[in-house]
């Protein structure tokens, strides 16, 4: 996984690489802070009831709730970018998970192509065809989601979500949770999973590892990461990190620290 941050706007971008070839990984309900966007090199991809095939690109967005699975022993091929805006923009959404263009698929590859020589991400050729990529998305898949952008306007549910992940270093009881929804904890666990698909217990975990990544990635050692991401031993981090990244921690910050130490 390769990592990548550049201030070309007035959100710091971030990007992430990540491959797996011939792969048998299933990847229970999770999520990413960033959008996924992924093509299928090889085999079938399942993701949230969507089969992707060799030549379809699958997008998540930053948040959302999706899980991954193969049929039987059957392998996938995938290559996926992790970015936490698009052409400049952090509040597009896209209509379609599953998109089929060769076009797409092609700049997408022929990026995955040129880091697979060894091309370095911010060099000037990466960069354009990141930018081809990002455009096309933007101008001919992506829409702008207003009401994402008027943040000041939460709901009930975000500011439940918004407070979960402002307090993601403490214990979060759910009584307290249950609480805000003037719910006994367990209508809100009911209700939680019911709205979400998976439990708050889950959620958190989830905002969690995102937080403990997040600090891993920006220099933080693995003890202190774990600790300020609310996990009480390293045991429980790693494991749930591997789970959700098929990556361990320490592989994920050595490969952080190579790109650092090339720049």
């Amino acid at each position: 996984m390769d990592d990548f941050n550049n201030k070309n706007s007035n959100l710091e971008v971030t990007i992430e690489l990540y491959s797996d070839i011939d792969s048998t990984k299933s990847f229970p309900v999770h999520f990413h802070d960033t959008y996924a966007i992924s093509i299928i090199l090889d085999g079938t991809y399942i993701e949230n009831g969507h089969r992707a095939h060799r030549g379809d690109v699958v997008i998540s967005h930053p948040f959302e709730i999706h899980s991954n699975f193969v049929e039987g022993k059957e392998t996938y091929s995938i290559f996926t970018i992790y970015t936490n805006q698009i052409y400049g923009s952090e509040n597009l959404i896209f209509p379609h998970k599953l998109i089929r263009d060769p076009f797409l698929f092609q700049a997408i590859y022929s990026f995955y192509s040129l880091m697979e020589m060894g091309e370095k991400l911010h060099s000037d050729k990466a960069q354009k065809h990141l930018d081809t990529i990002m455009e096309t998305l933007a101008t001919q898949y992506g829409t702008p989601n207003e009401k994402s952008a008027q943040k000041s306007n939460l709901s009930e549910n975000e500011k439940l979500k918004n407070y979960i992940q402002e307090n993601i270093e403490s214990k979060i009881p759910l009584s307290l949770l249950a609480k805000q929804k003037n719910q006994s904890t367990f209508q809100f666990i009911r209700w939680f999973k019911k709205t979400y698909g998976l439990t708050p217990n889950t959620y958190i975990m989830l905002n969690r590892i995102t937080l403990g990544r997040n600090l891993l990635r920006k220099g933080h050692d693995i003890t202190n990461a774990v600790y300020n991401s609310g996990f009480y031993d390293q045991s429980h981090f790693s494991k749930y990190f591997k789970r959700v990244y098929n990556i361990t921690p320490g592989t994920y910050k050595q490969h952080c620290n190579i790109l650092q130490d090339q720049d």
